[in-house]
């Protein structure tokens, strides 16, 4: 997150730098984070504690170049806020060619991911490494998370409530949840966007916080009226 940060200061005629200190900073962060998380025994509470701390950690960095920045603290802002205001058609496909490149290499393992979902024992005894399978997947992850965060800041609640609504939706196959996941959280951006751009014209407010409106509500409802039914 400092990587990313830091290189958004550079001029336009590094443009390049700022997907690959992206990467290496998401990297970063999860390779701490599986040191911190399998060193406390591995379980599930460990990686989110050990994620809690990584990002407590990274944050720290995160103030001190927003501090050194402070010629540039207005852009950091909205990069922090999350918008597609500093977005052009460069460093769209900039994003859009890799992304779409590594979420379609992703797919190739939706059938892994219906055995994980059946739980690590089960899936082992069907054959699934699954402790390779799990740290190939936060990579992924980490990657495509760092690519989309470097130009569009941090957008929350796609991840959330996208993936669960499908799942809701289409029952438990990651051969559809995955593929259409993809297609209706760039609708809900499109849609945040759209709101973001014309409510207030000719002001432009984040999107980050379009869509945490739009996505809080929405959670609640499929919490208060899915939770108990559903087991994903």
């Amino acid at each position: 997150m400092a990587l990313e940060i830091s290189v958004s200061f550079l001029p336009n005629s590094n443009l390049y730098l700022i997907p690959i200190a992206a990467i290496i900073g998401g990297i970063a962060a999860f390779g701490i984070t599986m040191l911190v998380a399998e060193g406390a025994g591995g379980s599930a509470t460990n990686y989110i504690l050990a994620g809690t701390i990584v990002g407590f950690a990274f944050s720290s960095f995160q103030t001190i170049f927003l501090s050194l920045g402070q010629d540039n603290i207005t852009n950091a802002m909205w990069w922090l806020f999350g918008s597609f205001a500093n977005i052009t058609w460069e460093n769209a496909w900039l994003v859009f060619i890799p992304v779409m490149g590594v979420s379609l290499i992703s797919m190739l393992w939706a059938r892994e991911f219906n055995l994980f979902m059946m739980g690590e024992d089960q899936a082992k005894q069907l054959g699934l490494n699954v402790k390779r399978f799990k740290r190939c997947m936060m990579v992924i992850a980490s990657v495509l998370t760092a690519l989309c965060v470097a130009f569009c800041g941090i957008i929350g609640f796609v991840g959330l409530v996208i993936p669960h609504a499908c799942r809701m939706a289409l029952g438990s196959d990651h051969r559809l949840i995955m593929p259409a996941s993809i297609v209706l959280g760039a609708m809900l951006m499109l849609f945040a966007d759209l709101i973001a751009r014309t409510v207030l014209s000719p002001i432009e407010l984040p999107v980050g916080a379009i869509t945490a409106m739009i996505g809080t509500p929405i959670f609640a409802y499929m919490l208060m009226t899915k939770g108990r039914s559903y087991n994903g």
